[in-house]
Parts: C-alpha cells; sequence; structure tokens
C-alpha cells in the first residue's frame, strides 16, 4: 500500500488487532482513512509517529516500510515472533521475505548450508533467530527493527524484550486480584482475535490453555467450532479429554484421527511446509488441525505460550532441581568433566560414543549419551549453561565429529536470566523455545493449508503480567499453572481440568520405524552424504545400518532423517 502522497510505501503480513482505535486517535490528529484495513492504519501510524508506532500496536506482524523522505527502509517483526522475517545483506543490495523460498527463487541467490546451523539443528531440532539454515541469510529478531539508510550498514534496534519486563520487578499483588486481572486481560486479548469478517474456529486438545481460551470465548460470546486431531496410539490420543471440554461448554466439536498412512505423507512434504530444517514432529498433527479446521472456517485461534508463562511444562521441576544442584557439582566441573566426555568419545560409531559394543548392550548409546550429558552439565560455567546437555539431542562433542570440525553451542554465550531456576527456563523458553519452534510451527503449517493463526495466550500484555507474578502464583499447590487452573476452575467442572499432563506430542517411535523398515532412512542418509559433503560420510553410514533404536536413538534418526529429506530438496 502506497500512502496518499505516495512517499511512504509498506508490505505487511500479519495483524494490528486494535488497529480501530489507533485509527480514532489518527482521524483526531487529522488523518483521513479511506478503508477499513489495519494496513492502511499502520501506514498513518508510522507517518504520525515513526518508527516507535510498533509501541502501540497489539498483534502479529512482519512490516517493511519504505520512507521516501527519509529515504531509509525500516522493517518490523512482532513482540513474540509470531510472523517470520528473513533477510540478506551483500554489501550492497538488501533482500528480504516471509519465506526462504521467495529469497532462493531470486536470481542471484547462491547461498549455502552454514555449518554451526547444521549443529545448531542437530543439538536442539530447530534454528534459532538470528541465524537461518543459510550463511549470511538472517531472522530479525522477534521485538526488533532494523533501519537500513542510503550508507552504512543494516542497524537493528529492540523495541520490546523481556528483559525489559523483568527489569520492572514483580508485581505487588494478591491472588485473587491478580486472578481477576489476568482474566480481565485474557477476555480483552481474546476478543481482539476474534474479530474477523469469517467465521473463527479453535485448535481444542482438552488441555489446560485450550480449555481456558474456549472457556474465556464462551465466556465472552463466542461459541467457535473445536478442532481436534487424535492418534491411533491411545497413549498420545487426547480426543475424548478435548470432547469432555467442548460438551461442558456446549461448543460443537470436530475430531479427527491421524493413521499411519497419513503421517508418512505429510512427513514426504515436510521440507517444502518448513523451508529450513525443523524438527518438532508434533509439526505434523498442526498441519492435519489446521487442514480439517480450513474446511470449515479460514481463521483460527490455538493456545500456544501457556507453558512458557505460567511454568507448564512437565520437566521444570526435575531440570530446576539440577540447576539448583550445580553449585555443589561446580567444583569438580572441569577434571570430571573433561574426564567423562573422553570416555564418552573413547571410539568411534553410530552413537559417536562408546561405539558398537556399547551400543549393543545398552541400546543405541544410551549410556554414551548420558555421559555426554553429564560431562556437558559438569563442564558448564552457570546453572542455565548446565542444563542445556539435557535440552540437546545431538551433544557438541558429537556434532563437531559429524562436521569433521568444532563445533561451539551458538547458544552457549546466550543471556543468563534472573530469578528461581523455573523462571530462568521459562524465560530460556520464552526467548528461544516458543518463537523458533512452536510458533514456527503453527505458522507455516497454517499458512501451508490457507488458514489464519492467532495466538491469544502471548498478546504481549499478558507476557508481561505473566513475568511480573510470584513464582508461586505460577507453581504452587495445585500444581504447574496455578493461577491459570484457578480461572478455569469457574468454567468447566474440576475433574476436565485435573489430569496428567499430556502434551501435544506424535507417536514418532512408530513412525520412525516405518521410515526405517520402508528404506526412506536410507534414502534420506543418501541424499546427506551425496548434498551435504560437510558431514562424515563415515559415521553417515554406520547410521545406515541401525535398525533398532531406543527412545533417544529414535529422536537423533528423526532429526537426521529430516535433513536428509531437506538437502534432497533444498541443498
Amino acid at each position: 500500500m502506497v500512502s496518499a502522497s505516495a512517499e511512504i510505501v509498506i508490505v505487511f503480513n500479519g495483524e494490528v488487532y486494535n488497529f480501530r482505535e489507533i485509527a480514532t486517535e489518527l482521524v483526531q490528529r487529522g488523518h483521513v482513512l479511506v478503508s477499513q484495513s489495519d494496513t492502511e492504519v499502520v501506514l498513518a501510524a508510522y507517518r504520525e509517529w515513526g518508527p516507535r508506532c510498533v509501541d502501540r500496536f497489539i498483534g502479529m506482524f512482519a512490516i517493511a516500510i519504505w520512507d521516501g523522505p527519509q529515504r531509509c527502509l525500516r522493517m518490523f517483526r512482532d513482540r513474540l515472533g509470531v510472523k517470520p522475517l528473513y533477510y540478506t545483506w551483500d554489501g550492497q543490495v538488501l533482500t528480504f521475505a516471509s519465506e526462504l523460498k521467495a529469497l532462493r527463487a531470486l536470481p542471484h541467490w547462491n547461498a549455502t548450508p552454514d555449518p554451526t546451523a547444521v549443529g545448531e539443528f542437530l543439538q536442539y531440532g530447530y534454528i534459532g533467530a538470528p541465524r537461518s539454515i543459510y550463511g549470511g541469510v538472517h531472522k530479525l529478531l522477534p521485538g526488533h527493527w532494523l533501519h537500513l539508510g542510503e550508507s552504512g550498514e543494516p542497524e537493528l534496534q529492540s523495541y520490546w524484550s523481556l528483559t525489559a519486563v523483568l527489569a520492572k520487578g514483580k508485581l505487588e499483588i494478591s491472588a485473587g486480584d491478580a486472578e481477576a486481572e489476568l482474566e480481565s486481560l485474557l477476555e480483552s486479548a481474546f476478543r481482539y482475535r476474534m474479530v474477523a469478517d469469517v467465521p473463527v474456529g479453535l485448535f481444542l486438545s482438552g488441555g489446560v490453555d485450550s480449555s481456558l481460551v474456549a472457556a474465556i470465548l464462551k465466556k465472552i460470546g463466542y461459541s467457535p467450532v473445536a478442532f481436534t486431531i487424535g492418534f491411533e496410539s491411545a497413549v498420545h490420543d487426547e480426543t475424548a479429554a478435548a470432547a469432555g471440554v467442548a460438551a461442558a461448554l456446549g461448543l460443537e466439536h470436530r475430531p479427527t484421527t491421524i493413521t499411519r498412512t497419513e503421517a508418512a505423507s505429510i512427513l514426504d512434504q515436510w521440507a517444502t511446509l518448513y523451508d529450513e530444517p525443523f524438527g518438532d514432529h508434533s509439526g505434523v498433527p498442526t498441519y492435519l488441525v489446521a487442514k480439517l479446521a480450513r474446511e470449515q472456517v479460514k481463521v483460527a485461534v490455538s493456545a500456544d505460550g501457556g507453558d512458557e508463562l505460567f511454568c507448564g511444562y512437565s520437566g521444570y521441576p526435575l531440570i530446576a532441581e539440577r540447576m539448583a544442584r550445580f553449585d555443589r557439582w561446580a567444583k569438580y566441573s572441569g577434571g570430571v568433566g573433561r574426564i567423562m566426555e573422553y570416555a564418552a568419545a573413547a571410539a568411534p560409531g553410530p552413537s559417536f560414543g562408546l561405539g558398537a559394543r556399547l551400543q549393543a548392550a545398552t541400546g543405541h548409546g544410551l549410556m554414551a549419551d548420558r555421559l555426554h550429558k553429564m560431562s556437558g552439565y559438569l563442564s558448564a560455567e552457570t546453572p542455565l549453561q548446565a542444563i542445556r546437555p539435557f535440552k540437546s539431542f545431538f551433544q557438541p562433542l558429537e556434532i563437531s565429529a559429524l562436521l569433521g570440525t568444532h563445533y561451539r553451542d551458538p547458544r552457549a554465550t546466550a543471556i543468563e536470566w534472573p530469578g528461581a531456576p523455573m523462571e530462568q527456563l521459562m524465560a530460556m523458553d520464552l526467548n528461544e523455545y516458543l518463537p523458533d519452534d512452536v510458533l514456527t510451527k503453527v505458522d507455516r503449517a497454517t499458512m501451508a493449508v490457507g488458514l489464519e493463526g492467532r495466538e491469544p495466550l502471548i498478546d504481549h500484555r499478558i507476557v508481561e503480567m505473566a513475568f511480573r507474578l510470584p513464582l508461586s502464583m505460577k507453581h504452587g499447590p495445585l500444581g504447574n499453572k496455578q493461577i491459570l487452573r484457578s480461572i478455569l476452575y469457574r468454567h468447566i467442572p474440576r475433574a476436565l481440568v485435573d489430569r496428567p499432563k499430556q502434551g501435544f506430542s506424535a507417536p514418532i517411535a512408530d513412525w520412525m520405524r516405518d521410515i526405517i523398515a520402508t528404506g526412506r532412512m536410507r534414502t534420506a542418509l543418501d541424499a546427506l552424504s551425496e548434498k551435504m559433503p560437510m558431514l562424515d560420510k563415515k559415521l553417515l553410514r554406520e547410521y545406515q545400518d541401525v535398525s533398532k533404536a531406543n527412545a533417544q536413538g529414535l529422536n537423533r534418526l528423526w532429526l537426521l532423517y529430516v535433513l536428509g529429506n531437506w538437502a534432497k530438496r533444498w541443498a
């Protein structure tokens, strides 16, 4: 869209939900608006307030604005990183897009895979901003804008950060007042995200977060159709729980079950859907529930973010305990850590650790994996760094062996967050896992089927309040998500809320055994050997002979399978 003066031009992906309030203020300031479009409001807001207009936006967005009078380009990404924005700069030309596919289509494209990004994918299962799979191709960080003038280099500036939120200190508020204030914020955030010219649906798993979204929507007058994906594996299936919540709230419920055949068809499209190596296999059910919803609606709300905001992950207590014990072990860290790492790396093999004999005895290098993790724990310098080995699939030494060069975790020097161990974990996941795994998964899956996904729980006002609440209001006598449970108890029967956390996971072990049995694993590894010469071919060949593995081994094979399919498609 072009301004009336033709001096300012905008391209915009996403939604600014509070555009009507901003439009009212702009009209009072003399602006003439001729449409009902939030894009026109963003353009006028920029003309009025310059780049600080972004502070007023509630929404999800990637925005690029050419400012003719100032002869500069400015690009903005929303605070939490819902919408993607890639860019390259070669010293003369800046190119940008919402997808790597668009950049790859340019005639001067010549980027190659970045070994550090390949290693990061193998370690964590996804690649974090500002890195991408390609050297020289960057993701604009959430909560940042980029400025490029007629001379000089692109400049990055933060306009919102969790660090600034935490600097404000904890809220002094009673539990009752906190519940009332949070529920009011939830209602506001949800109302904004229900504004649409088309019907809006809901992804419902039956867990605390999606049940809360459903309950609050019902309270404020909305009855969205609820969509649920289930599995043939009863361990992973949540359709019964979701059906109970939908029945309690009087919502139309549309469940469906994924078969292995359907899962296989999605895995064949994986490299196209996710554009760069992406290892979160819950992307399969996410894509299929989005496809199911798109048959009936064009917009759907999900409940992502509740775990990171309200201490929801079941592993937090154990990891926090390890962090708390770190100082006790720190005095032994140097020598013991190095000895354990040496033991884990004593011989080559598919585990990249103790070799074939240990693998046969323990099941795909289980002992070597534990030695790697403990050596990383003991060699760390801070409690937060010490838990990174336990969040890793491949360990840095293993990745170095695969790459044939020293690999250093690019997150090893990431920010150290303040607070108790659980608060540090939530901050880490909000900054890393949420934008680069969870939100990436949902955005690509929904966009692939032409569905607009909206994320009400990560309205930045809710995020700011959640991180300023005392930890006891997030993890207390009721368990995890203490305050969310207290609110939810008022809307649906408690028995529907208090059940073990299941998580939106997939039966990856079953899928991987199918992949191995049908020869697709071998094909993917062959593609890696051919297309990515940076990887050690001998180690890859050893993996081709692996037919049985424990859960950790299957997860590693899954990542190599994803990387191989990506290489076959794009490398």
